[in-house]
């Protein structure tokens, strides 16, 4: 807690974080990867890869050319990491949207209750914006991305069977048709629904929490010719508060690869919301429904050491929150620049360990925020749904319209911890810190005389 503190102080070990720009490192020793899934996290994990030495064959069911919906959420902690690969400032450039902050409002009624200003000043000191852009635009690039590294060879197909590891450490999956694609390492990155998990993985898990939500796309045109704009015309990411259950569970266990129409939508009870909202919620052409088993303590790492998973194969961070796609990156990053490291084979197993290590806590503590903020967005009505808008009543406040000019609140401290702990991490600065302390357990390791 950051009690009695002022809301600047939250600030000030922001400049503690690393120019953007790290020192490269290119791997002594290339070895093979076999990443399953072409979304976001997979895609982002094979370039990691490649541009830190490796040779990469990546698996994707569905063909890459293939146009996607929805959008995708890059709040500062991987803004940084996406800046430092090719063409990314550009895209950003063109083709997203800068939020502006975060904009909560009243379910039932529309009206505002709070806004969570993103001051210029902490911007600055984040070294980078929170973008919004289209997942095709983001999935493109990084598809361009992998095939200028001249290192990822993409397979269309479906991962069947069961696993198989050789004599030699090689580990390889089978494909639909039959083929056969081995390597000396396999990364999971085909979602929350991983075929990989199930394959590799030898677990009993059970979770008494389940979310259930869904991805809308929602046109432009049909907002301004519905009299809508005006509305959701604004740069904020916009919460409306209040609770909405759905009717039968069972109706949203859907494929979320597949795209549905907007007949999904009746499985939620939306009575208690504000009509304008309704009317717009109509205006889907596309919809993701999903439902989603939290656990907690998941392994990452399979039992023989030779499969790793990534993003939401890895980790039950909030489908439709602001960090599942981040937090896929932050691991792909993180795995890419261990593994510029390696220099011979016996390294392999200790830089899985620390790639445990350096993203267990991480991601806890990524997830825990987004399920607080899940239930601070859902309360029912009653004195901590009280004391939660008199919190966010503060920030509209005439004297939060400037940085300068924000007063001292521990409850604004309060709200305003849990998201500028998450923004405040550099994937690539960690695994910087864990080589500074940890290098000599990395470099020392003994050769294995076969």
């Amino acid at each position: 807690m950051w009690a009695s503190v002022s809301l600047r102080a939250i600030f000030m070990e922001l400049d503690a974080l690393p120019h953007l720009m790290s020192s490269p490192h290119t791997a002594q020793l290339q070895i093979h990867f076999v990443v399953v899934g072409g979304g976001i996290g997979g895609l982002a994990c094979a370039y990691a890869l490649a541009i830190a030495g490796h040779d990469v064959t990546l698996i994707e069911k569905s063909a890459l050319d293939a146009k996607t919906q929805g959008s995708v959420r890059c709040p500062p902690n991987v803004t940084r990491l996406l800046l430092q690969w090719p063409g990314t400032a550009e895209l950003f450039k063109e083709s997203a949207t800068t939020i502006s902050g975060l904009s909560f409002r009243d379910g039932q009624t529309g009206e505002p209750i709070g806004f969570m200003r993103f001051y210029e000043e902490i911007i600055s000191d984040l070294q980078a914006d929170f973008f919004a852009l289209k997942h095709d635009d983001l999935r493109r690039h990084l598809v361009s991305l992998c095939v200028s590294s001249g290192r990822v060879e993409f397979v269309r197909g479906h991962v069947v069977g069961s696993p198989k590891e050789s004599v030699d450490g090689h580990v390889s999956v089978t494909l639909q048709n039959g083929r056969v694609i081995s390597g000396d390492l396999i990364v999971g990155a085909d979602g929350h629904q991983s075929i990989v998990r199930k394959l590799f993985f030898d677990e009993q898990e059970h979770s008494d929490l389940i979310v259930t939500g869904a991805s809308l796309v929602i046109p432009t045109q049909a907002v301004v010719d519905r009299g809508l704009a005006n509305e959701h015309e604004t740069t904020s990411e916009t919460f409306y508060l209040g609770i909405c259950t759905p009717r039968s569970v069972a109706a949203l266990n859907c494929d979320w690869f597949k795209s549905y129409d907007n007949s999904f939508l009746p499985a939620f009870d939306l009575t208690g919301y504000d009509p304008r909202l309704r009317e717009l919620i109509e205006c889907a052409i596309d919809c993701h429904p999903t439902v989603q088993t939290v656990y907690e303590d998941r392994d990452v790492v399979a039992p023989n050491s030779r499969v790793i998973l990534i993003g939401d194969a890895a980790n039950s961070t909030l489908l439709h929150g602001t960090h599942n796609t981040s937090m896929a990156i932050e691991d792909a990053v993180t795995l890419g620049s261990l593994f510029s490291r390696l220099s011979k084979r016996e390294q392999i197993d200790i830089a899985i360990e620390a790639y445990e290590d350096l993203r267990q806590t991480r991601v806890e503590q990524t997830q825990e925020s987004e399920y607080a903020s899940l239930h601070q967005i859902s309360l029912p009505d009653g004195v901590e749904r009280q004391r939660r808008d008199a919190v966010l009543e503060l920030t509209l406040r005439p004297e939060y319209e400037s940085f300068e000019d924000c007063s001292d609140s521990d409850d604004l401290i309060e709200t305003w911890e849990p998201y500028l702990a998450v923004f405040n991490y550099d994937a690539i600065e960690a695994v910087d810190d864990w080589f500074s302390q940890l290098a000599f357990i990395f470099n020392d390791v003994p050769d294995v005389v076969v």
